[in-house]
């Protein structure tokens, strides 16, 4: 019997959003715990951001999988404006380690970064994957497994 191995086409996602909820530690929590269940089912990795009113969210995994989580997406109650900043394929993970993490403000605000403010811009990036190399690379120093407002 003869055994195929079929290479996986992995795929990233960027997007930002504006978010509808309040910045709660409890409720980013609990949405970080039902994203890292979901994720490993999904074979789904990345991390979440949020500076103010501002969601930015970095997947990579299957593409069927970032196909499917992106139009559940789209449609959660919890932001608005969904905008995908970037999508294409990659050959590596650069975020295998979490099914979800969490990219504190305090440790980094991207607003500053970018030199705009949260409380009505939104967050404008013009090489997208330059961002996600620089968290990569500094992914220890960044990720928090709970929130703190």
């Amino acid at each position: 019997m003869e055994t195929f191995l079929f290479a996986m086409t992995l795929t990233y996602l960027i997007y930002q959003s504006r978010a509808l909820i309040p910045f709660d530690s409890k409720l980013h929590n609990e949405i970080l715990k039902v994203s890292q269940s979901r994720n490993k089912v999904r074979e789904l990795t990345g991390f979440l951001y949020r500076e103010g009113d501002t969601f930015l969210q970095y997947l990579e995994g299957p593409s069927q999988s970032i196909a499917d989580l992106t139009g559940e997406l789209i449609r959660d109650p919890r932001h608005s404006d969904f905008t995908v900043l970037a999508k294409n394929d990659i050959t590596k993970r650069y975020f295998f380690q979490w099914s979800m993490g969490f990219v504190n403000p305090k440790a980094l605000s991207l607003c500053e970064v970018f030199n705009h403010t949260s409380g009505g811009q939104r967050i404008k990036i013009h090489e997208p994957m330059d961002l996600i190399m620089f968290l990569a690379g500094n992914d220890s120093a960044l990720q928090e497994m709970d929130v703190a407002c």
